[in-house]
Parts: structure tokens; sequence; C-alpha cells
């Protein structure tokens, strides 16, 4: 796997390393320079989350590409007859598509909350966080994107197959996609309704946790657990289903 790993980050490696310098070009002129353009500090603000949501949503693009590439772009023979598993072949894209995603992530991350503790004071907040919350919250994050890439995944492997046309094909991926993830959505609103002891309405004026400047509610954290626990099994469903398109029904 590791060196299926490789090769998937080698692919976009110049251009992730393109966007990083960007975003970091950006990011410090804002941070340097930014109240020399802006008079408000919430308007530097706005613009350090803009080029942060940007080099996500760049980022989120090339995560789709690194799995859709092999499929539309005729080189599935490739990546696709290696002598590999295609559980561990489909592994490996979705763990380079974390590792394209999290340095991608920190680097935002730690100049957007930068900007927020200088507008703000956000660190004294975040300095009163228990750990496992923290951890919680990170980790539903993590789940919830693999689970939303295993279902573009999936939409584009089952339209690959079912339908031939390139163009066709890719506007069925997201029409598949958005079924599917209304669907899960739907689902997943009835459990949360429906589901004794966890109903939002009965804890979410139940403090949890209180600080000294803020309080974390039973209902906010049981979403949180409840939505990762949920995505997760999605998650799983779906891998492995798409692992059994790709090695059983997809035409090389």
């Amino acid at each position: 796997m590791r060196n299926l790993i490789k090769y998937e980050v080698k692919g976009y490696l110049k251009e992730t390393l393109g966007l990083i310098l960007v975003t970091l070009f950006f990011q410090v002129l804002l941070l340097v320079k930014g109240m020399d353009f802006f008079d408000e500090r919430i308007i530097v603000l706005v613009f350090v989350n803009l080029v942060a949501f940007g080099s996500g949503i760049v980022t989120f693009i090339w995560n789709i590409k690194l799995f859709s590439k092999d499929l539309y772009e005729d080189t599935s023979y490739l990546i696709y007859t290696v002598p590999e598993s295609m559980n561990t072949i489909l592994a490996s894209k979705f763990i380079s598509s974390l590792v394209q995603t999290f340095i991608v992530v920190i680097i935002n991350l730690a100049f957007v909350f930068n900007y927020l503790n200088i507008t703000f004071g956000v660190f004294k907040y975040i300095k009163e966080m228990p750990g496992n919350f923290i951890l919680t919250f990170v980790l539903n994050g993590v789940i919830t994107y693999l689970s939303t890439l295993a279902m573009i995944y999936f939409s584009i492997t089952l339209s690959k197959i079912s339908i031939r046309k390139k163009s066709a094909g890719k506007f069925g991926a997201w029409v598949i996609f958005l079924i599917i993830s209304s669907a899960f959505k739907y689902i997943q609103f009835l459990i949360l309704d429906n589901t004794p002891g966890f109903q939002m309405e009965h804890m979410i004026n139940n403090a949890m946790y209180s600080g000294r400047n803020f309080t974390i509610s039973y209902g906010f954290v049981n979403d949180n657990i409840i939505d990762g626990i949920f995505n997760l099994i999605i998650f799983v469903i779906l891998f492995f289903t798409t692992s059994y398109l790709l090695r059983d029904k997809l035409d090389i």
C-alpha cells in the first residue's frame, strides 16, 4: 500500500505544493498587511477565511479527481491491474486524499485561528475545552469527510458502470450523489429524532460542561457522536460496495 500511496500523492505533488505556496503567500500577506488594506479586522478575517475556503475547495476537487481520473481518462489499467487487492487500492486513494487535505487544512487553520484570536481572543475559550470534546469533534470531522468522499467515489463508480458516455456519466454521478446523500441525511434525521434519550430538544439546554466563558450541551455532544457513528457505518458500507463494483463489475 505504501507504494500506491506514494504514486497517488506524487500525481498531485506539484499542484499541492503550488497551492500551499499560494495559500501561505496570501495568508501571510493578510496577516502582515491586512490592516493596511482594510480598516476593520473583521474584514481581514473574512478574507482569511475566503483564502482558506478557496484552497479547501480546490483540494476537495483534487480528492475527487484522484479517484475519477483513473476511470474517465482511460488510465484505469495502470492502477486497477496492479497485484494488490481492490480494498488496498481503494484505501490508498482515501489515505492519499486525507494526507493532501490534512496538510492544506492545518496550514489554513493555523492562520484562521490566529486571526480569530487576534480579533476575538478565542484561545482562552479553546484552552477551557475538554480534550475529549476536541478529539470527538476532530474525529467526527474526519469521518464525515471520508463518508462524503465514499459517497462520491461510489456514485462515480456506479455511473461509470451503468453509463458509457463520458459526459453523461459525469452528470449521472452527481445525480446519484445528490440522491444517496439526501437519502442518508433523511435516515440520519430519523435516527436522531427517534432514538430514546437522544432527542435534541430534551438535552439542548442541559449543560455537559460549563467553563468560565462557554457551555457545552449534551445535545451538541450527542449529536456529534451519533453523527460520527452513522457516517462511519456509511463509509464502511460504501467502501466495500465500491471495492466490489470496481473488482467485479468495472470493464477495464
